[in-house]
């Protein structure tokens, strides 16, 4: 009875786990997915390139250029601008330009009535008229010594008084010039028909261009120095930068500059460096460099807020690819090499330094090799269908 008893008590946990191992079973394994091996190669038929809109390039070493970043404001090119002011005290009387209006060199902005004028007027005219009286006595007295009617000295004292009148004559004219009247309006103020004097005096451009700013008004009255207006040519600018002091060293006159905008973000401007300073401001440590912008549609503004990437030389020779060509995947950024009409490898790179909108390629990519340089987007997105198509 006692051997029964211990054969039973041994033997029911091994019935119980023979019932419940073929109750239940054993899990069954999951059959492993072979990995694959090698480089991950994209076929595309011809209406996926087509829709995807594909460019590409062949690699090739060249100089590094990188960036030195920097911000700064658009400003008139101040060979290209002008301020206008009245030469004269006097009132405005006519306005013949208004802001915006394109004007060409000596173009009238408006008339002056003044006073000074008319007196530089009468002043002139007085002078022209004693020079052609005292031309005709020293005509005269030239021919009556020839004829030994006068004596020498006679005729001496008609010929200084000749050059007295001349000398005033010409002061009286140089100070109409002065005034901003041209030769030919002097030569019509003396012209045989015409002795009147006139006190109205014309403000004239003294360059072509766009009026930027308008202080005059009919009815003004406005003392000598006074600006009334400013013209500016618009179709080039300056970008004054402010550098940071470490970068100095890196810049120089001549270099290229991009500069990008608020207005139009998606544009690249470019200019060239035109002047790097000598001072290092206290409160900022910045120092302060000069673009000149081409400007031919007059899109850009004086006092636009800039971004700038100056490009300064590495002595270098990389591959390089713009940046949109890279696409990050598990592992780290690829590009896409073509392989064949419609073929496209996905290859991991090891990048390197970026410039502007173009990243160094250290290593994973050879000269001669063509990658994707637009549309890579599309081909990622294949190749993440191909990876989980493998899981």
């Amino acid at each position: 009875m006692l051997t029964k008893r211990v054969l039973s008590f041994v033997s029911l946990p091994s019935l119980l786990c023979l019932v419940l191992a073929g109750c239940c079973g054993q899990p069954e394994k999951k059959a492993e997915q072979p990995k694959r091996e090698g480089p991950l190669v994209l076929s595309l038929n011809a209406e996926a390139l087509a829709a995807g809109g594909l460019a590409t390039q062949k690699m090739e070493e060249a100089p590094w250029s990188l960036a030195v970043s920097a911000t700064g404001n658009l400003d008139y090119d101040a060979n290209r601008m002008s301020p206008v002011s009245a030469r004269v005290p006097g009132r405005v009387t006519e306005i013949r330009a208004d802001l915006g209006q394109s004007l060409a060199k000596g173009q009238v902005l408006c008339l002056i009535d003044s006073p000074e004028v008319g007196e530089a007027q009468a002043t002139f005219l007085k002078a022209f008229s004693e020079m052609n009286l005292k031309q005709k006595s020293y005509d005269r007295a030239r021919m009556l010594l020839d004829a030994q009617a006068i004596s020498q000295g006679e005729f001496l004292e008609r010929q200084a008084a000749f050059e007295a009148t001349k000398s005033e004559f010409a002061m009286a004219e140089n100070r109409l010039h002065l005034l901003g009247f041209g030769q030919d309006e002097v030569e019509h103020l003396r012209g045989a028909g015409d002795r009147e004097v006139r006190a109205l005096f014309p403000i004239r451009s003294p360059i072509s261009g766009r009026v930027v700013e308008r202080k005059a008004s009919p009815g003004l009255v406005v003392g000598a120095g006074e600006e009334l207006f400013k013209v500016a040519d618009l179709s080039s600018l300056w970008l004054n930068l402010h550098l940071p002091e470490k970068e100095v060293v890196r810049v120089r006159k001549g270099q290229r500059v991009s500069i990008v905008v608020a207005a139009y973000p998606k544009e690249r401007f470019e200019g060239v460096l035109d002047y790097v300073g000598n001072i290092v401001e206290l409160d900022s440590r910045m120092v302060l460099a000069r673009v000149i912008l081409p400007n031919p549609d007059w899109r850009l503004m004086p006092g636009m807020f800039a971004e700038a990437a100056v490009e300064v030389s590495s002595g270098r020779r990389v591959l390089s690819v713009p940046e949109a060509a890279l696409q990050p995947m598990e592992g780290g950024p690829v590009v896409f090499v073509r392989k064949g009409a419609s073929a496209f490898e996905a290859r991991p790179v090891k990048t390197g330094e970026k410039s502007g909108e173009r990243v160094e390629i250290v290593a994973g990519l050879s000269a001669g090799e063509e990658i994707v340089t637009r549309g890579s987007l599309t081909l990622k997105a294949e190749a993440l269908k191909a990876s989980f198509g493998e899981e």
